[in-house]
């Protein structure tokens, strides 16, 4: 029975570490990873920002995790395009790219 508890504990733990999410920086309706450390906000054009994150559970070659990609779609976004390493959402008219690459994320306003 302890055994039984210590796992779900662990489980609750490791959902909280790797689903939670909280409101991007230069896109407050967009979703990032809950331990993303944001490093840095930059207007590219006009308007338009670029925020910079780092996250080391990032990996190039796997992409954002199917449960960040749930998240992302449970919010109203949906995938519009990729291009290499950069996926872009819309919702509503708005656009916002994801780039995810090892140890960073950026989301970058369209």
């Amino acid at each position: 029975m302890k055994y039984i508890l210590w796992f779900f504990i662990l489980l609750l733990f490791s959902l909280f570490i790797l689903g939670g999410y909280k409101a991007a920086v230069s896109h407050p309706d967009f979703p990032v990873p809950l331990f993303a450390m944001h490093t840095k906000t930059k207007e590219y054009e006009k308007g338009k920002y670029v925020s910079n994150y780092t996250y080391r559970f990032a990996k190039e070659e796997e992409g954002p995790s199917g449960l960040y990609q749930l998240e992302i779609a449970e919010k109203g976004w949906k995938l519009k395009g990729q291009e290499g390493l950069i996926k872009t959402y819309e919702k509503r008219g708005e656009r916002v790219s994801l780039f995810f690459g090892t140890g960073e994320i950026s989301v970058i306003e369209e």
